[in-house]
């Protein structure tokens, strides 16, 4: 059962473009084959391109007509769509270099406001954005109030009072998961199958969800504390994290499960990103992919606070 299942997760891998190259690579093997052309005198090849019998003109006929076809499809189609696929790709892999760094710097903003001094984010921050994902990194960030101000200059538009982090990374994640949902919808085409695994695997996050509430893979079980009624429901986490009763930390690991699971597996699918973009880059070049792009700007002076998001118990 295991095997069929196999089988059938590669057929339904295989592109229809990859499918062409396959019955083409068969149908050339065919024709070699099927004709006169002489063969040393080895077995082994004797074996695999001499056949000994008449062969059937329909079946020739079929292979060779799907071979000019191919090539016909190869000068009319690939080669065209060749052209024109290269810099669309180049123009995504920039919108996702782009949705990377704009990921990390967040993460590591929300972080500094965790650490108490400066000697706390010194063992966070590094060099390159990715080593800053660190043991401490994962330590001071279960420290993070979700309902204190965000980091940011940005405010209400009513009474000009401070954004929450909330209400920031509500808004923050919720247009990079639209962003991630015109890539997908709109280059699908032009993209290949690894391009759209990108997309998707950071599309389909339950980090993301947990902030959007776009509900594809997170759905929370709420208890209210007067009767104890569950309630289960897709919605944006902020929602719950605005509500009067005082909720513990969202990364802090309790009785009811390891709450840091999500961010981790988030900043694991943001290094695959970073390694899928770092190959494009030595590629193709992708210039706006740089090593230190958010930890070069945090530690510039006055960039971030230092434990306005710690939460007091």
């Amino acid at each position: 059962m295991d095997s069929k299942r196999k089988m059938k997760r590669l057929f339904r891998s295989i592109s229809v473009v990859e499918g062409l190259d396959i019955l083409f690579g068969i149908c050339l093997y065919l024709t070699i084959r099927w004709s006169d052309l002489p063969v040393p005198d080895i077995n082994i090849l004797k074996v695999l391109f001499v056949h000994k019998y008449n062969v059937d003109a329909a079946a020739l006929n079929t292979v060779t007509g799907f071979i000019t076809g191919y090539f016909v499809f190869i000068l009319t189609v690939r080669i065209p769509d060749s052209n024109r696929k290269r810099p669309i790709r180049a123009l995504v892999m920039e919108k996702l270099a782009v949705l990377y760094h704009k990921s990390v710097y967040l993460l590591l903003l929300m972080c500094k406001n965790c650490c108490e001094n400066e000697s706390e984010w010194e063992t966070v921050i590094k060099s390159k954005d990715i080593d800053c994902f660190n043991d401490k990194f994962f330590y001071y960030i279960k420290r993070f109030d979700i309902t204190s101000n965000a980091d940011t200059i940005l405010l209400h538009r009513g009474d000009r009072s401070p954004l929450s982090w909330s209400e920031y990374l509500y808004e923050k994640y919720d247009d990079m998961y639209k962003e991630l949902e015109s890539l997908f919808v709109q280059y699908q085409y032009y993209l290949d199958n690894n391009d759209l695994a990108m997309i998707n695997m950071l599309r389909n996050s339950k980090y993301l969800d947990a902030f959007t509430g776009k509900g594809q893979q997170t759905s929370f079980l709420v208890y209210d504390d007067k009767n104890q009624y569950g309630y289960y429901d897709n919605f944006p986490i902020s929602m719950i994290y605005t509500q009067t009763n005082k909720m513990s930390p969202i990364f802090q690991d309790n009785k009811d499960g390891e709450n840091s699971k999500i961010l981790q597996k988030y900043v694991e699918n943001l290094k695959e990103l970073h390694d899928y973009l770092n190959e494009y880059k030595k590629k193709f070049g992708l210039n706006i992919l740089h090593e230190d792009w958010a930890c070069s700007k945090l530690k510039q002076e006055k960039i971030g606070h230092l434990g306005t998001a710690i939460c007091k118990k």
